[in-house]
């Protein structure tokens, strides 16, 4: 399981309208309608946040219809940064190789110390 960090926040918006609200609206609607359009007035306060775990930020992350893919975890909530990192280290050993060493060279196993 992932030793990262993560928070659970909940907020309340309280916003004042002219007019009635329809349910569907989106935060990010909502926001703009009282910060850049000045139509309604509306302040946010957290009500809790909690630290929660990976397997807890897995199932909220599917819960709220994210994958949990988006913070590098998979399902159970293990961590997939020292898989995705693997790979991309993989990745760039092979793009050096192709550009950088000589035909015929292998790139050495540590590039910091040369082979003697």
């Amino acid at each position: 399981m992932a030793k990262r960090k993560f928070y659970h926040a909940v907020f309340k918006v309280e916003i004042l309208s002219r007019e009635s609200f329809s349910g569907l609206e989106e935060l990010d609607g909502l926001v703009h309608s009282m910060h850049e359009t000045g139509e309604d007035a509306g302040v946010c306060y957290m009500l809790e946040q909690t630290e929660i775990n990976p397997m807890e930020t897995a199932a909220v992350l599917k819960r709220m219809g994210y994958d949990p893919g988006m913070f590098h975890l998979d399902h159970e909530g293990n961590d997939l940064l020292p898989e995705l990192r693997k790979q991309r280290d993989e990745q760039l050993k092979e793009m050096l190789t192709r550009t950088l060493a000589p035909a015929g060279q292998q790139w050495p196993s540590d590039p910091g110390r040369s082979e003697e």
